[in-house]
């Protein structure tokens, strides 16, 4: 808690009172921070007045102690502008309070957690294409690899190469241009297969950019189910050939094309199968699957056949139970 003393300071405003429990220098009573910051280090000796002292330390009958000062000194003529009024705590009977103050919010008596928050983390920015990462019935982990793609996160060859690692630059896809962000997402011929598939399944055109595609990922159908299912297949694109990369760099395993599709028509009908059963009670509306079967070919598992010859009462059960354990987790 007391590292977090320099956060919270700038929050607190004194509001002085009798001038006895505020301190002269450290506490911030005047509005416009501590005077120890706002003067300097060098102005409680500067000034003769302690650096542990009160409000009420620096008055002198019904004046501050300064006030007859006819020193030119820069630091005694700052304080002497910055000093309010000291009639205001010769009058005062009540103790000085402490408040919480947050931007342009006036002082408070009472802690706000959101202004607080607000404050310590300023809204930046609203990009434009937002909505085409965090968009709903996404897939958290595919959204969060594509919003640092978008923001051009990932550790890159060439990232690595300008923070200076010497590490070959040939992308790991296709081996013959080096490794960016613009070049995985899609300018490599390995990766720009796995995404036209799907757009050309849909009869759509993106743009070729990776940031003019995001912000095209906004509208890129009048359908409602087209425009989910193209989002949904996008950031399954950006996520499987990121995840392809770093298989290839880490365990030097590669896999085709066919395969990644594969794994993504798969969790594309994962992802709508439960949105789709939850519209199919409406009458007159097209499923999410309905809309998704006829573009995309969803690769389905080959079928097992189990046969168990001779089972009988005198089979070992332990077996048979492996036997099903076993086909089970192909399953899962």
């Amino acid at each position: 808690m007391c590292k977090l003393r320099v956060v919270a300071r700038p929050f607190i405003v004194c509001e002085v009172g009798s001038g006895v429990t505020a301190k002269f220098w450290h506490d911030n009573w005047i509005g416009l921070g501590p005077l120890i910051e706002v003067i300097g280090p060098l102005g409680p000796r500067t000034v003769g007045l302690p650096i542990d002292a009160v409000v009420r330390d620096a008055l002198r009958g019904t004046s501050w102690w300064i006030a007859s000062s006819r020193s030119r000194n820069p630091i005694i003529v700052q304080l002497k502008n910055l000093l309010p009024e000291a009639q205001g705590l010769l009058d005062c009977q009540h103790d000085d309070s402490f408040l919480w103050k947050t931007d342009l919010h006036a002082p408070s008596n009472r802690f706000s957690a959101p202004r607080t928050w607000s404050a310590l983390h300023p809204q930046s920015h609203t990009v434009p294409w937002h909505k085409a990462v965090w968009f709903k019935n996404h897939v958290p982990k595919h959204a969060f690899i594509c919003w640092v793609v978008a923001w051009n996160r990932l550790h890159t060859r060439d990232r690595l190469q300008n923070w200076g690692l010497s590490i070959p630059a040939e992308c790991l896809l296709c081996n013959a241009h080096d490794d960016s962000r613009a070049h995985l997402f899609f300018e490599c011929q390995f990766s720009g297969v796995v995404w036209r598939f799907f757009t050309a399944s849909t009869n759509l055109n993106p743009p070729a950019q990776l940031m003019d595609c995001l912000n095209w990922l906004l509208s890129p159908s009048r359908e409602k189910n087209i425009c989910l299912i193209i989002r949904l297949a996008f950031h399954s694109c950006v996520y499987a050939i990121w995840r392809e990369r770093n298989q290839r760099l880490h365990s030097g395993v590669s896999r085709s094309t066919e395969s990644i599709l594969k794994d993504i028509q798969l969790i594309i009908r994962a992802r709508l199968d439960p949105l789709s059963r939850s519209t199919a009670h409406q009458p007159n509306a097209l499923s999410l699957l309905g809309t998704c079967e006829p573009e995309i070919t969803v690769y389905k598992a080959p079928e097992i056949e189990v046969k168990l010859d001779n089972f009988n009462e005198k089979t070992d059960i332990y077996s048979f139970g492996i036997v099903f354990l076993s086909l089970a987790l192909f399953w899962i």
